[in-house]
């Protein structure tokens, strides 16, 4: 059992930043807060809710559609504070999980989205919002 054990956590790390003690005091205060069940907790209630948002965005748009815009700056500004928090706290093993680099490609395709919307007459941000609801 310990050689097992040994032998996985040898192929995997299972946390990111394992010397918190010899870490710059501000990265690993970034990494604590960012790693804490809370704000864990905080970011999924945000994914959960940015998606519903995505989900009542319809064509023709009712009256109260005017303030998915606000939503989706609000999402996008929490989602990219996340992502800039973990790359800062944890450098490049950042891309090394998975998960990360999904959050990473979200955030591109929400920030390309708001970018394309707010410089020409296309539609983009309908189709990148398809990308990120899926």
């Amino acid at each position: 059992w310990i050689a097992a054990l040994k032998d996985i956590l040898s192929r995997y790390h299972l946390f990111p930043l394992l010397n918190l003690d010899q870490q710059p005091q501000l990265q690993a205060r970034v990494y604590r807060f960012t790693s804490h069940r809370y704000f864990e907790n905080f970011i999924m209630g945000c994914i959960l809710m940015n998606t519903v948002i995505l989900g009542l965005d319809i064509c023709p748009a009712p009256s109260w559609s005017r303030h998915l815009g606000f939503f989706n700056y609000m999402f996008a500004i929490i989602f990219n504070i996340e992502a800039l928090a973990k790359l800062f706290a944890i450098r490049r093993a950042y891309f090394g999980e998975s998960w990360n680099c999904f959050d990473m490609m979200c955030v591109i395709a929400t920030d390309l989205g708001i970018l394309l919307e707010s410089v020409s007459s296309v539609g983009w941000s309908t189709v990148l919002s398809a990308v990120r609801l899926f």
